[in-house]
């Protein structure tokens, strides 16, 4: 009911020109929006691992969107700005033809220990599996969970990370068992999707998306919680990735790897400050850093998967934030 009540309110602000008015009162602001995953229609099984992805339609129809309020050609080709984390194979293959499509490129960060190694990211491991394991009950870092549907599989998944938030060492205890219980080689994972979602791109996409006038920049070395990392493990991450400047990264930017308050604030601003990149991006819409900081949180906004062009137009233009804010004050 409040989704539906949220999008009349974004309709009639549509048709009433006030979605015009936000995009005009907004104009000097730099929009960069966050994405992670696309893949083509007909593999979007909406499993728990796609929780942050988007169908190639939906993806479609929001870069279309976002090239009619901020043409490619214009002066200020950053004004919107595109970005895609993590680094795996959708990207190369799927994201940006449709960016090209649409006369638009698009930053590209991309895990160091990704590209070099090719294994899939801890936390998508952890997805992966909940999302394809049979149903059952199972035993992980001692407690039995049962997987019988789809809430089960987000409960089980929910009570894992904040296990795994709390104690950083299990992160990897929790992939051995979940290896020992039901093995990761025997899941049945359609191939496209594996190869897609879950295969990293090579250096070679890398330097293909480069050519293509695409830029690639760093989502860190191993896709850890930085804020969980020791002071010299943070800095460790960061050599790593400063040494895979011109070699793999094409640019001096830097999405911090969740990239919200808990996972990022002074400490890893300065750690990033210190390093060769010169701009950083957070995984939020607001954040308060000031001074020197404010290169390194920058705030991106996300949107849902949707093709709904009244959703898209109230996030992009700031209605939608202005609306929740006014709302959220009056309660």
């Amino acid at each position: 009911m409040k989704r539906a009540a949220l999008r009349l309110i974004y309709i009639v602000a549509y048709h009433s020109g006030l979605i015009d008015v936000f995009y005009f009162l907004n104009r000097r602001r730099q929009v960069v929006i966050t994405y992670h995953n696309v893949l083509p229609d007909a593999l979007f099984d909406n499993t728990l691992h796609l929780g942050v992805s988007h169908c190639a339609s939906a993806f479609a129809r929001q870069i279309e969107i976002v090239n009619a309020r901020w043409p490619a050609s214009r002066s200020r080709p950053d004004a919107c700005l595109i970005t895609l984390d993590d680094g795996y194979r959708n990207h190369h293959e799927v994201a940006a033809g449709i960016l090209e499509r649409y006369g638009r490129r698009g930053v590209f960060f991309a895990t160091l220990a990704l590209v070099d190694g090719g294994a899939t990211l801890w936390p998508d491991r952890m997805l992966m599996w909940l999302s394809y394991v049979p149903n059952g009950t199972y035993r992980l870092l001692g407690q039995s969970f049962s997987i019988a549907n789809p809430a089960g599989r987000a409960s089980c998944w929910s009570a894992l990370w904040h296990r795994v938030c709390d104690d950083y060492g299990l992160r990897s205890d929790v992939l051995r068992d979940m290896n020992e219980v039901y093995p990761f080689d025997a899941l049945a994972v359609d191939e496209d999707i594996k190869s897609l979602r879950f295969g990293a791109m090579s250096a070679e996409d890398i330097a293909d998306l480069v050519r293509r006038g695409h830029r690639v920049g760093c989502h860190s070395y191993n896709h850890d919680i930085l804020s969980r990392l020791s002071d010299a493990e943070l800095s460790e991450d960061f050599a790593r990735c400063d040494a895979a400047v011109g070699r793999i990264y094409s640019c001096d930017l830097f999405s911090y790897p969740f990239g919200g308050s808990n996972e990022v604030a002074e400490r890893e601003w300065a750690a990033c400050r210190n390093s060769r990149f010169r701009r950083a991006f957070m995984n939020v819409d607001d954040v308060q850093a000031g001074g020197d900081a404010a290169s390194y949180a920058m705030p991106r906004i996300s949107l849902p998967n949707t093709a709904d062009s009244y959703v898209i137009e109230a996030k992009l233009s700031g209605f939608e934030k202005f609306l929740k804010a006014s709302i959220g004050q009056r309660a």
